[in-house]
């Protein structure tokens, strides 16, 4: 699949091309948020790669090539980065292919996860979302390829 992306600074839209890359596995970002000074140690804290719950959807059903698509908040092992990835799963065949690595959101914040959309052309929408404005968000798109092919 091919992607473009559109980075969000200050209002403009600027348009890029980026080479996204597939990535070795499936791990979530492990989340954690202010030290609680108790037995729990902190607030609320684990797997928080769907993070958080208010950001929807995060995988989208496409008929015409019969696959379900969906992205995450994920990392590398021994890692603690937030990477936006996406993947699908492929109803014909039964598989889950390795997800691919849109960005590097360069924090550790979950609340930075992305999430999806489709519209009618069949292009697949990727929003990078950003928690306050320290960071930029990113929007990317995907044309998603009709007879089985991504």
């Amino acid at each position: 699949m091919r992607w473009r992306v559109l980075l969000l600074a200050a209002g403009a839209a600027v348009i890029g091309a980026e080479l996204p890359r597939t990535v070795d596995g499936y791990w979530g970002i492990w989340y954690f948020n202010q030290p609680s000074g108790d037995e729990y140690v902190y607030k609320y804290s684990g797997g928080f790669a769907t993070y958080p719950q208010q950001q929807s959807p995060i995988a989208i059903y496409a008929p015409a090539v019969r696959k379900t698509f969906f992205c995450y908040g994920g990392t590398t092992p021994g890692k603690q980065e937030l990477l936006h990835m996406v993947s699908y799963y492929d109803h014909r065949t039964g598989i889950v292919p390795r997800p691919t690595l849109l960005l590097d959101k360069q924090t550790s914040d979950g609340h930075d996860n992305p999430v999806m959309s489709i519209d009618a052309e069949g292009y697949l929408w990727i929003f990078s979302n950003s928690h306050g404005t320290s960071r930029p968000s990113y929007i990317h798109r995907g044309r998603i390829q009709p007879a089985g092919t991504w």
